[in-house]
């Protein structure tokens, strides 16, 4: 008889995500690639790090990265620039990210004019999302 360990295969569920699937995918890509190339000696904070620069690589502008277990956190983000899920291997090395994008405000001049169109044509929506996993 042979002792066999069976390695176990990371998997990503997408837990909350304002994203196209498209992009969804892409960055389930992303993160299934680095922790499958990945050491198991790596801290979190070097996975986020290697998480952030690989997004910012293949898409337009800055990342905010979160990764870390059973974390809880409440951000504001743009619309259409959050994305949630939990790395699933088993046990305590399951892994959550949270990857969003929240820019700066657009700063608006307010004129006497043009008062009442700003207040009905706001173009940069935000949310606020709390994700709490204990």
């Amino acid at each position: 008889m042979s002792n066999t360990t069976q390695k176990k295969k990371w998997s990503v569920a997408i837990l909350q995500s304002s994203m196209k699937k498209k992009v969804q995918k892409s960055f389930s890509s992303i993160i299934l690639n680095i922790l499958v190339n990945n050491s198991n000696k790596s801290s979190l904070e070097q996975i986020a790090k290697t998480v952030n620069e690989r997004i910012n690589k293949v898409t337009f502008g800055e990342w905010n990265v979160i990764v870390g277990r059973n974390f809880c956190n409440s951000i504001r983000y743009n619309v259409r620039y959050f994305y949630y899920s939990r790395a699933l291997k088993g046990g305590v090395q399951d892994l959550e990210f949270m990857i969003y994008r929240c820019g700066p405000k657009v700063p608006s001049v307010i004129t006497e004019n043009n008062n009442n169109n700003n207040n009905n044509n706001n173009t940069n929506q935000e949310k606020t999302v709390v994700a709490n996993n204990n």
